[in-house]
C-alpha cells in the first residue's frame, strides 16, 4: 500500500475550504477508504491549530478549534518522530537550510519510504537533489 506523509497543509484544507481542498478531499478520502496509508509527525496537531487560529480567511471560535484537532486526532496519522526520525531532521534541516519545523516532515519520507506531499511551494523550491524527489506540490496530484 503507498503511504504518504500529509503536512498542516494538507490537513488545513480538510478543515477549512481554500485553494486546492478538493484534491486534498480526495487524499484523505482515499485513506479512509483503505486505499493508502497517510502518516504526518505529531506537530500536525500544533500546526494545524496555529494555521486555522490565524487564517486570513476564518475566524474559527474556541468551539471550533477544539472540534477541529479532535478530528484530526480522529484520524488516526500522527506519530512521535523516533530518533532516526530526528537525526535525519537535523541533517536535512543544515543541509537544505530549512527549518527542524519542515525537516520533520520530510525527514519522514526518508524513513519510511513515503512520499511528502504539501501545498508550500516556496519549502519545495528550497529543496535539492534526492530530498526534492520525495516532496510533491498537493497540485501536482490526483
Amino acid at each position: 500500500m503507498e503511504r504518504i506523509v500529509i503536512d498542516a497543509s494538507i490537513a488545513t484544507k480538510w478543515l477549512v475550504s481554500e485553494r486546492g481542498t478538493d484534491r486534498a478531499l480526495r487524499l484523505r478520502d482515499l485513506y479512509l477508504s483503505g486505499g493508502l496509508e497517510l502518516i504526518a509527525p505529531a506537530l500536525i496537531y500544533y500546526e494545524v491549530a496555529n494555521a486555522l487560529r490565524f487564517h486570513p480567511h476564518y475566524r474559527l471560535t474556541e468551539a471550533e478549534l477544539l472540534s477541529a484537532v479532535v478530528a484530526l486526532g480522529d484520524m488516526q496519522i500522527a506519530m512521535q518522530p523516533t530518533t532516526e526520525i530526528w537525526s535525519k531532521a537535523f541533517e536535512i534541516s543544515i543541509s537544505e537550510g530549512i527549518a527542524i519545523y519542515d525537516s520533520i516532515y520530510i525527514a519522514m519520507p526518508l524513513t519510511f519510504d513515503a512520499k511528502l506531499v504539501t501545498s508550500d511551494k516556496k519549502l519545495v523550491e528550497k529543496l535539492s537533489g534526492e530530498i526534492k524527489k520525495r516532496v510533491s506540490l498537493l497540485e501536482e496530484l490526483i
